[in-house]
């Protein structure tokens, strides 16, 4: 028998509670410690009653919101806490959604957790997420990454020197207020992932400046608009310079704790 929809997201909900609160525990603790085994079992007895009745559970992004199954939660529920949480999460590591199926097991839940709190540099550097997942044997936890999306050459940001989206312009020049955005100069740092990634934090540290007065879904909207300028303003990079700007984007996120 399936569980009804409500009772299904309501049980997922606790288990997205206790999920970023393993992955705090696992940063914070020695693997070996009560604090973290503790909250894996919790984290897999709670995925364990869900999955009984259900073959996978999954958590995914879109739109600026945290869907469960496809369904998106309330206003109220986008707005928790964890929920917040677990978005910046996935966008800092570029995933589209993160799918729980029946046959896990807490060892392989442990990986995957140990795997998950880890930052984006340190997955890159060992080879990226789905290699860490094929290395580990986590084959019960299927991640779907995000792919950028190749922009028409007439939108891209500073393509041959004419800027067709004034956003994206305002959004680079903060870190260099002083410059002309027609100068060559200009153009060449446009190409630079590094100076990208200070506009980005530029843009970020201003954010967090404000977070107290933000609920939960205006802070994910305004970094979501944040992350999706610096995706068209990224649209000339190569894949190598694309990798450097994400990795660097998701230390920030992961860094402010949002």
């Amino acid at each position: 028998m399936v569980m009804t929809g409500s009772k299904k997201t309501d049980q997922a909900l606790d288990v997205l509670v206790i999920l970023n609160t393993a992955i705090k525990n696992v940063r914070l603790y020695p693997p070996a410690s009560s604090s973290v085994s503790i909250v894996i079992e919790k984290l897999y007895l709670s995925l364990l009653d869900l999955l009984l009745e259900e073959e996978q559970i999954s958590f995914s992004e879109s739109e600026k919101a945290l869907l469960i199954d496809g369904r998106p939660l309330s206003p109220k529920d986008q707005e928790r806490p964890h929920t917040v949480s677990l978005l910046n999460l996935m966008l800092a590591l570029g995933l589209k959604s993160i799918t729980f199926a029946k046959g896990l097991e807490k060892d392989e839940l442990f990986r995957f957790i140990e795997l998950f709190s880890r930052t984006p540099e340190n997955i890159q550097n060992s080879g990226g997420i789905n290699k860490l997942l094929t290395d580990q044997n986590i084959v019960h936890v299927v991640l779907d990454q995000k792919l950028y999306v190749a922009m028409d050459r007439d939108h891209q940001f500073l393509a041959g020197l004419d800027i067709t989206d004034d956003q994206i312009k305002k959004f680079f020049i903060m870190m260099h207020p002083e410059m002309d955005p027609n100068s060559p100069q200009f153009t060449e740092m446009a190409k630079d992932p590094e100076a990208l990634s200070k506009a980005f934090n530029t843009g970020l540290s201003k954010i967090m400046a404000q977070k107290e007065s933000l609920t939960g879904v205006q802070l994910s909207e305004s970094l979501n608009h944040m992350l999706s300028l610096l995706d068209k303003a990224s649209g000339n990079l190569n894949d190598e310079k694309r990798d450097i700007l994400s990795h660097r984007v998701g230390q920030a996120l992961i860094a402010s704790d949002p």
